[in-house]
């Protein structure tokens, strides 16, 4: 019988800022993570643009931040933004096949529109 032992670790902290009376809110997350290998990959709820959320995959060695932002334009009127990224360590490309990133930054960037009546 072969066991496989692999270890894999994550910690962040997420900042949350939702002032009442006023138009812009939003939040943050810094992560760092470690893992020995694909099979200790780690995953956790992040939190997204409106009525969208996932669960990020912590694999390898490296950072994960994101920022959320909502502003409020006007009764009726939201925008929300996302920026979020990977920094690994240790690598010179991210990902495989049609997703392969030469260096080791992965980005992400959202932006959504609503209007309600």
């Amino acid at each position: 019988m072969v066991v496989f032992r692999d270890f894999g670790f994550m910690v962040y902290q997420d900042v949350n800022i939702h002032p009442s009376g006023k138009k812009l809110s939003g939040s943050a997350r810094l992560a760092i993570f470690n893992t020995d290998s694909y099979n200790s990959r780690v995953y956790a709820y992040e939190d997204d643009v409106l009525h969208s959320s996932g669960f990020g995959m912590y694999n390898g060695k490296g950072f994960r931040s994101y920022i959320n932002l909502r502003y409020k334009m006007s009764r009726s009127l939201d925008v929300w933004a996302r920026y979020a990224a990977f920094l690994y360590q240790d690598v010179e490309t991210v990902g495989s096949g049609l997703d392969l990133i030469q260096g080791n930054k992965k980005n992400e960037l959202k932006f959504q529109l609503r209007y309600q009546f």
